[in-house]
């Protein structure tokens, strides 16, 4: 961690440091994650159909997207749900194993009926699409 504690002397610190730049030590995300709990990884979710009709997963935003958390020290997920009902259950379960710590939900149809699910997980959720639903935050895209 870059930060002296426990009852190492600074000698043995040091070759300890010396050995993991030697040895090209790079720490383990998954078990940092389990240890902070917390990801650093926002899932960025889209339907399969809109995917096949709409090219949800060649949009501009998510290059944006990708950019501003990587800034902010997270990465972004991108994962294809089967349905839009499957996205919360998709998300939920990204939630409940620590796999991500938010999520984006991309919508092209503006009447969906799991909206109010995706805003009682217990994780931020953002929607870019068309969102009247209270409570769960969203942004206009089109």
């Amino acid at each position: 961690h870059g930060r002296a504690r426990g009852r190492v002397s600074p000698e043995t610190r040091q070759r300890i440091l010396d050995a993991a730049a030697r040895l090209e030590y790079r720490p383990n995300a998954s078990a940092r994650a389990l240890r902070l709990q917390q990801s650093s990884q926002i899932a960025y979710l889209a339907a399969q159909p809109d995917v096949e009709t709409l090219g949800a997963l060649s949009e501009v935003s998510i290059g944006g997207l990708a950019r501003v958390l990587s800034a902010s020290g997270y990465r972004l997920l991108l994962q294809v749900a089967p349905s839009y009902e499957a996205q919360v259950d998709l998300l939920a379960e990204m939630f409940a194993t620590g796999v991500a710590d938010g999520g984006v939900v991309r919508a092209f149809d503006a009447g969906q009926p799991v909206w109010e699910a995706l805003r009682d997980t217990e994780k931020p959720v953002v929607v870019i699409g068309q969102c009247e639903v209270e409570g769960l935050s969203s942004v206009a895209h089109d």
